[in-house]
């Protein structure tokens, strides 16, 4: 059956004390993802990171989105493996992504940082897509929001693709596949102001 698509979870926080950083990932199963219900599905996950709760163990396990499986105990993976994955290696990312999966998905990260300034709780964004087969993707290498939508034109529409972009831009979410496609200057710019923002 096709249309199936996955969402790569992957949440790091740090302890009550702030002593230990905490990693979390799952892969979120969407039998019908093809078109606009994966960019949905996102938007959802990072609506649902105002929960006062997140920054607690089970974080990632509670963002799934209601419609989607929590398939990673099913699938048994393991959590030391997933938490390892990284933007730096999409074939790994994509030995997970292409489980039961022939229309692609999304590798996201969500980091908790703390505003030295403010004294307060916040979170990193970070995602990159990956086309599956059927779009004449390989899972070998990741793809823009931009590539992505492209190839789901025909469900895509205009007033949809804004409203993903401003949710996205909402949440300050960095396209770490459309940074790989940038010049050397614009990687390094992008680097500092996110660790400007850190601080």
């Amino acid at each position: 059956m096709g249309q199936r698509t996955n969402i790569i979870l992957q949440v790091k926080y740090r302890d009550e004390k702030w002593n230990e950083t905490i990693e979390e990932t799952r892969i979120f199963h969407c039998q019908w993802g093809i078109g606009r219900i994966l960019p949905k599905n996102v938007m959802s996950i990072l609506h649902n990171m105002q929960s006062s709760d997140l920054y607690r163990k089970g974080a990632a396990a509670r963002l799934c989105p209601g419609g989607l499986w929590d398939a990673t105990d099913e699938w048994e993976m393991k959590q030391d493996e997933l938490n390892a994955l990284s933007f730096d290696d999409p074939s790994k990312v994509g030995e997970v992504m292409h489980a039961a999966n022939n229309n692609g998905g999304i590798f996201l990260r969500l980091t908790e940082t703390c505003n030295s300034k403010k004294l307060e709780r916040t979170t990193t964004v970070e995602y990159a897509f990956m086309l599956g087969y059927e779009e004449g993707g390989n899972y070998k290498k990741f793809v823009s929001k931009d590539k992505f939508l492209e190839k789901q034109s025909r469900y895509i529409d205009e007033d949809f693709r804004k409203m993903l972009d401003m949710t996205l831009d909402y949440y300050e979410a960095q396209d770490m596949a459309a940074i790989e496609d940038k010049s050397p200057a614009d990687k390094l710019r992008t680097i500092m102001r996110k660790q400007i923002d850190e601080k």
